[in-house]
């Protein structure tokens, strides 16, 4: 195919929204991305770019971005670059659209960035590809996301609302990682608050994306898709989507839990925290083997978990056993 990379622009909003529509992520489940505006998301970053494929006739394939994102890696500055939103339409898939879209967004991201990463779920080949074929370096990290679908039951039990400076502490001292990225996603539209509970021990912040992407689903397992209808019915059952839903979500970061009791007083305040909001999901991404996941899990037996791999390339990537603190803005 005759490809031309580019610039985005903003006449190519139309195009670009109608190639996401058509662009299904996963299998079962299965879900649509749906947002007001495909520039929106790239607005959270200083700096970001978003490049568009077009064909000798002009027509819009693919569109992919990439942001500047500072960070920290063993206590000393990092440049990495966060590449993100990679679409190619269907009708153009299997013709090198993707390849050329991440090897243009790499090239073009290299001045400001050591490392390159991507978030993907499950197997997202075009993407991981590309990465590996850059640079001089490549890691890459099994994580998982945790989705705890809210019950509609009243909580006895609170956690406080915290600051969300205190909440990154005790993080950080519970639970240490190698590469942290800058910035305050508090000062961001997506942050919703943060909560700890009564002893101060544990706590989390909250993220929501509804305000620039939004998630519908369209198909569930079978074994899901029951659980959901019986959630309509038994008020202590997690509400779990039904297809066709706009999936109403919360992201829980900066997570600091260390025990059974601390996770359940922990999940009981998010859920809480969640239904004030309208929120019917929870959702946390950690590494795979992280303690955290399986502390909270054990709380609500309804939850269920999605895959996810981390992915690294560049001049100076971390290392295969190094921890990464996940920043909300890049889910």
């Amino acid at each position: 195919m005759n490809l031309r990379i580019r610039p985005f622009h903003p006449d190519d909003e139309p195009a670009a929204l109608a190639i996401e529509a058509r662009c299904v992520q996963g299998t079962r489940p299965a879900l649509r991305f749906e947002r007001p505006s495909f520039a929106e998301r790239s607005r959270l970053y200083e700096k970001s770019s978003i490049l568009a494929a077009v064909t000798a006739d002009g027509r819009l394939v693919g569109i992919t971005a990439w942001a500047a994102r500072p960070a920290t890696l063993h206590g000393s500055p990092f440049a990495a670059a966060v590449h993100y939103d990679l679409r190619v339409d269907p009708c153009a898939r299997g013709q090198g659209v993707a390849q050329a879209l991440m090897g243009a967004a790499l090239e073009e991201a290299d001045p400001f960035a050591e490392g390159h990463y991507s978030l993907t779920a499950g197997r997202n080949l075009p993407v991981a590809h590309a990465i590996e074929r850059f640079g001089r370096a490549y890691a890459s990290w099994a994580l998982e996301y945790l989705c705890i679908p809210v019950r509609r039951l009243p909580r006895r039990s609170v956690p406080n609302a915290a600051d969300p400076d205190a909440v990154r502490r005790a993080c950080g001292e519970r639970h240490p990682a190698d590469l942290m990225f800058d910035g305050r996603p508090e000062t961001a539209p997506g942050y919703v608050g943060s909560v700890q509970t009564a002893s101060g021990n544990a706590g989390a912040s909250l993220w929501s994306t509804g305000s620039y992407l939004g998630e519908r689903l369209l198909s569930l397992p079978m074994l899901w898709h029951a659980a959901a209808r019986l959630a309509l019915f038994v008020p202590w059952f997690g509400q779990i989507p039904l297809p066709g839903e706009l999936v109403r979500s919360l992201h829980a970061y900066d997570v600091s839990v260390g025990s059974v009791p601390e996770a359940r007083e922990l999940v009981h305040g998010l859920e809480a925290a969640a239904q004030r909001s309208g929120s019917r999901v929870l959702n946390i991404l950690q590494h795979a083997d992280d303690p955290r996941l399986a502390l909270l899990a054990d709380v609500d037996p309804a939850h269920y978990r999605i895959p996810y791999r981390l992915l690294f390339t560049g001049r100076r990537v971390p290392g295969p056993d190094d921890r990464i603190r996940v920043d909300p803005r890049d889910v």
